[in-house]
């Protein structure tokens, strides 16, 4: 029942090692408490037909009131709220974790607004659009960004130009996307040219999966502002393995936000 689901935004392919015990860090969809016991505004949203959520995930409803995923048609004003984990004060090992609510179950939605905070995945904080990219570390009181078009969407074509490409850039290049192993100078050569085998050393076409709906601190055209929504706390790696989205597995990282 649970075992085919899939996460797409943070990584849950292993079990805990020990118990966890609350407050000591917190995992996607947990509610990090401010101010006493406030927690935030919990409202039931039931489920789409087919929608399965994660733990911390954005919730956006279709017209029927029923909670959906982030389009790539959609703005502040349609976030809802973040799947609420509900947690327990500890964690115990278990043989199997449930992390993602089954299909056409209502959802407990942490919506805010009691000045409490909650944690959720977060994705990226680099700026990949950019011939030399930029990281925009989490920090407290930051802005909350929310992606709404595939990473590449946006990105500006491969110049043979002498353009000096750092590692992380993402062009394109024939209809093709990739991005930049290694910081060059770009030239008319093949051993440039991005899709030619003498630029293997160069360029990949296996970009990071940084799926829509996915919290980043990136500010750009493949990005939105949550609007009146705040970083609270800092990266967070509930797991060892200190890791953000790459190209085969979601990320590791948590920030707590405040809505």
């Amino acid at each position: 029942m649970y075992t085919s689901f899939e996460p797409k935004l943070f990584n849950y392919p292993r079990m805990y090692s020990e118990v966890l015990k609350r407050g000591a860090i917190y995992w996607p969809g947990e509610a990090i408490s401010k101010f006493g016991l406030q927690r935030g505004i919990i409202k039931p949203v039931m489920v789409a037909d087919g929608v399965q959520f994660e733990w911390g995930e954005i919730v956006c409803l279709d017209t029927n009131g029923k909670g959906r995923k982030v389009t790539d048609t959609d703005t502040s004003d349609n976030f809802f709220g973040i799947v609420d984990r509900n947690a327990t004060s500890t964690y115990g090992v278990l043989d199997n974790q449930v992390m993602g609510m089954a299909p056409r179950l209502t959802l407990s939605v942490f919506a805010g607004k009691r000045q409490g905070s909650i944690a959720v995945p977060i994705q990226s904080i680099t700026d990949n659009l950019k011939v030399a990219p930029t990281t925009h570390e989490a920090s407290v009181d930051g802005l909350v960004y929310i992606r709404v078009k595939e990473l590449g969407t946006e990105a500006d074509a491969w110049s043979n130009d002498s353009v000096e490409y750092k590692e992380g850039a993402v062009v394109k290049h024939s209809d093709v996307l990739y991005i930049a192993l290694t910081d060059h100078t770009s030239s008319a050569g093949d051993a440039d040219t991005p899709g030619h085998a003498d630029a293997s050393d160069k360029w990949s076409t296996e970009l990071p999966k940084l799926p829509i709906g996915g919290i980043e601190t990136v500010d750009n055209d493949e990005t939105t502002v949550w609007t009146d929504v705040t970083i609270t706390e800092t990266v967070m790696f509930p797991f060892p393995e200190e890791k953000y989205a790459d190209e085969n597995t979601p990320t590791n990282a948590v920030v707590g936000i405040e809505l």
